[in-house]
């Protein structure tokens, strides 16, 4: 018999028997004329069917269920004490982090009916068990301590209940790490359902009111949480230095391979993923499924949804190979067959539910629906309307995001870098910030966990479209040092101070050489997120302070920036910059000069930025040093492409002393003289560096612009559209700065339509031919309209236009300018 032979079958023409080829003392037996009926033939058909009986690769459903049957036989009592109850309860979920307490208000013995309740909200678990009413009745919890009456210490004492001190603070702890705060247990439901039993809408599925007479609620916060350090925890708090470091240490240990290991390597995408799923194809092998079913399971599932992700990012010989072991999987096989034997079936359902993304799904809707409300009541008091009683929205909403982020973060499930999760946190943070923008009964104030959140999660674009329309953000007071300390550990996390008075020490681990394209790209957005939110929280000089000397240090060690991402600093540093310390700013604008150069854009708009936070913000500094003037200029070679890189660093005249400033003049004049750009000659223009009489410069720029006049914008039933902003620009810059042209000069311009001769000069224009709908694509030049605000011909038609057809931008323009 050979060493893979597990079952002999011995048959005759009465009898079928099967032995394990280990024990010959036992054998499982059949008789042919039982079959026949319908009882006999599927238990036959369930444990020797060739598909159970026989696996060619893992154990085969027959071998598993053979196994359990030598295991002792653990009998249930059938009168458990509660504690125990509970306790069996909470041990069966043991390899989860978090159940979802929606879930757990459903499982005995905190469901006593056969039937689907909801006994879950907002932190509260409810129980109608009058057994579990009965035990926390006699419980206390004082200065993290668990108490027990005399009563209840006699009773376990009666029945030898073991280990209750432990149990009952094993099943608490359970609970709270279930984001459950307090347990409420109805005395007698039934007897509240005779009292009750012509209320409308009362049920016992439901969460219902009692007095404390008729129910007790313990809070059931130990108070005993203590700080994670774990890589998941230093990934939410943006210490990515302490991660991988970490991560480094133990590369290619096994003795380190676990959930938490695995997972911290598909945070920073290691290797594009690959050295995650390594880790989850060892842990399925060789530590996870026997007596670890959740854990098994939560590997499989982990390991499904990195398919995406190798398919997106690694490039390695064997990605085809990996790919189709991935393809593989089938988590419906690991529950039902696989796990058969090693799962109650509470927790079997709980794995479905966790397959099929239920909890990801329902909160998904059940935040669209708060959003909805906080929309209707802005609206509400927008239009002076009141409220006087209603649902603590803010709150709803924040327990319905908590439980998607204890589920995903404590179960080290992959599930963050997806869609659909950063959707969620979208919309959650955008319904905060509409209630924020609520009058009287809106959000005051944010929490540091929900910036950070939409920090990690939040694309770039669509975070700075949730909070344009804020122009101040205020965080709760003892949140602001919480929120400073973890954009600290950000930017620490790229260098180390020397010990010497020397530049700081860059950190490898986060050079752009060492790091994934995905986690580069992540890193880019973090650092773009966490300006955005600098730029409109308020903030001290204490505050900065604190960040100022890290931003510099920050700056001088990354290599993983690029212009877009620097976007979002650069509008902070010009909002915030009169926080800083003058010595900072400056070394910001050596560090941006030093980095940037002719053949690409990456630092010329923080060059840009700084300058003009310098001048906005510390007007009576001025830069004497003309080596610093050419080195910065130095940058901008004519050669370097068509565009001309002048247009970002023409600011040093603000902040340059009249010697550098006739140098930088020169440098431009020489620019200007080889090649023409009227893009540059328009900015120097503009920001009144330059005047319009200097050289033959004017001249040119409007030969320029002439050329680009004529159909720039058209008009489509009094809508518009512009194809050419050139001449727009032209125009509301010339009367800006009260540049009267000449008639050689307007004689440049030909073929002009009506609207752009009135734009030109709508002093002399006949207004006979004026269109009310031309003043829509010029609604924000605010110079223009004020100059031509006292023309009573155009108040008369705007007028009866809005009289004849509401339009809000024409009515807006009219309240700002013609009132």
């Amino acid at each position: 018999m050979g060493d893979k032979c597990n079952w002999v079958i011995v048959s005759n023409f009465k009898e079928i028997r099967f032995y394990n080829s280990q024990d010959n003392s036992k054998y499982q037996s059949y008789y042919l004329e039982n079959l026949n009926q319908d009882t006999y033939l599927r238990e036959f058909v369930l444990l020797f069917h060739k598909d159970r009986l026989i696996s060619l690769t893992n154990k085969s459903q027959t071998d598993k269920l053979y196994e359990v049957s030598l295991k002792p036989l653990i009998i249930k009592k059938k009168n458990n004490h509660i504690l125990d109850e509970m306790y069996f309860c909470i041990k069966k979920f043991d390899g989860f982090g978090f159940v979802d307490p929606n879930y757990l208000s459903t499982v005995y013995p905190f469901n006593i009916l056969k039937k689907q309740v909801w006994h879950y909200d907002n932190g509260e678990l409810f129980t109608i068990n009058k057994e579990i009413f009965g035990l926390i009745n006699e419980i206390t919890i004082e200065e993290k301590k668990i108490n027990f009456s005399a009563k209840l210490t006699a009773e376990l004492s009666s029945l030898k209940i073991e280990n209750a001190q432990e149990k009952v603070t094993e099943v608490l702890k359970f609970l709270r790490k279930c984001n459950i705060h307090y347990l409420t247990a109805v005395e007698d439901y039934l007897k509240i359902g005779e009292n009750r039993k012509n209320t409308i809408g009362y049920s016992y599925l439901h969460i219902f009111p009692t007095s404390e007479e008729e129910s007790k609620t313990i809070n059931i916060s130990l108070n005993t949480e203590t700080e994670c350090d774990c890589l998941n925890c230093n990934y939410n708090n943006l210490d990515f230095g302490k991660l991988l470091n970490k991560l480094k240490a133990n590369q290619g240990n096994i003795d380190f391979y676990d959930s938490e290991y695995a997972y911290g390597n598909y945070l920073v995408a290691s290797n594009d993923y690959k050295i995650s799923y390594n880790i989850y194809k060892y842990l399925e092998k060789n530590k996870y499924k026997e007596e670890k079913g959740i854990e098994y399971f939560i590997t499989k599932f982990n390991t499904k949804y990195l398919n995406g992700l190798i398919r997106g990012y690694y490039s390695g010989d064997d990605r085809e190979e990996i790919i189709e072991n991935i393809n593989h999987i089938d988590l419906d096989e690991v529950i039902y067959n696989e796990l058969e034997y090693e799962i109650d079936d509470d927790v079997k359902k709980y794995l479905i539910q966790i397959k099929e993304n239920k909890l990801l799904n329902r909160v998904k809707e059940e935040i669209r629906k708060l959003n909805s409300s906080i929309d209707n009541l802005k609206s509400l008091y927008d239009n002076r309307g009141k409220q006087y009683s209603g649902p603590d929205l803010v709150n709803n909403l924040y327990q319905q995001y908590i439980l998607l982020y204890l589920h995903v973060n404590r179960n080290f499930i992959i599930q963050n870098v997806f869609t659909d999760y950063k959707e969620i946190t979208s919309e959650m943070f955008s319904g905060l910030i509409q209630s924020y923008k609520t009058k009287e009964v809106g959000l005051k104030s944010f929490n540091a966990f929900i910036i950070v959140e939409a920090i990690l999660n939040i694309n770039t674009d669509e975070l700075k479209r949730i909070v344009k329309a804020v122009n101040s953000l205020k965080i709760e007071e003892n949140e602001i040092n919480d929120l400073i300390e973890i954009v600290l550990n950000f930017l620490n996390s790229f260098y180390e101070d020397s010990s010497f008075a020397f530049d700081p020490i860059k950190n490898d681990s986060l050079s752009k050489s060492c790091i994934s394209f995905p986690f580069e790209n992540k890193l880019c957005r973090i650092f773009s997120n966490i300006f955005t939110f600098l730029k409109i929280i308020d903030l001290t000089k204490e505050h900065i302070s604190q960040i100022e000397k890290p931003i510099v240090s920050f700056l001088k060690s990354q290599t993983i920036l690029n212009h877009y991402t620097l976007d979002s600093f650069c509008e902070f540093l010009i909002e915030k910059g009169n926080l800083f310390k003058e010595k900072h700013i400056i070394e910001i604008l050596n560090i941006a000069i030093d980095k940037d150069c002719p053949r690409y854009n990456t630092y010329e708009r923080l060059v840009k930025s700084t300058c003009k936070a310098l001048e906005k913000n510390h007007p009576d500094y001025k830069i004497s040093d003309t080596y610093l003037i050419q080195n910065a200029f130095s940058n901008c070679n004519i050669l370097s492409s068509s565009r001309s890189k002048l247009r970002y660093y023409i600011g040093f005249s603000k902040i340059a002393n009249s010697e550098c400033q006739l140098l930088i003049q020169n440098i431009i004049d020489n620019h200007l003289d080889k090649e023409f750009n009227y893009d540059l000659y328009e900015d120097l223009l503009r920001r009144e560096i330059y005047n319009y009489n200097h050289k033959d410069y004017f001249d040119k720029y409007l030969e320029t612009v002439s050329k680009m006049a004529g159909g720039s914008v058209k008009f489509i039933e009094g809508d518009y559209e512009v194809f050419n902003f050139s001449f727009m620009n032209f125009t509301m810059l010339i009367h800006r700065l009260e540049i009267k042209l000449n008639p050689n000069q307007s004689s440049k311009f030909k073929n002009l339509i009506d609207f752009e001769k009135w734009l030109l000069n709508p002093e002399d224009f006949d207004y006979k031919l004026f269109k009310i709908y031309w003043l829509k694509p010029i609604s924000h030049s605010n110079f223009f309209l004020t100059k031509i605000k006292n023309n009573k011909y155009i108040k008369t038609q705007l007028e009866n236009e809005l009289r004849k057809e509401f339009n809000q931008e024409l009515s807006n323009t009219y309240v700002k300018y013609f009132i």
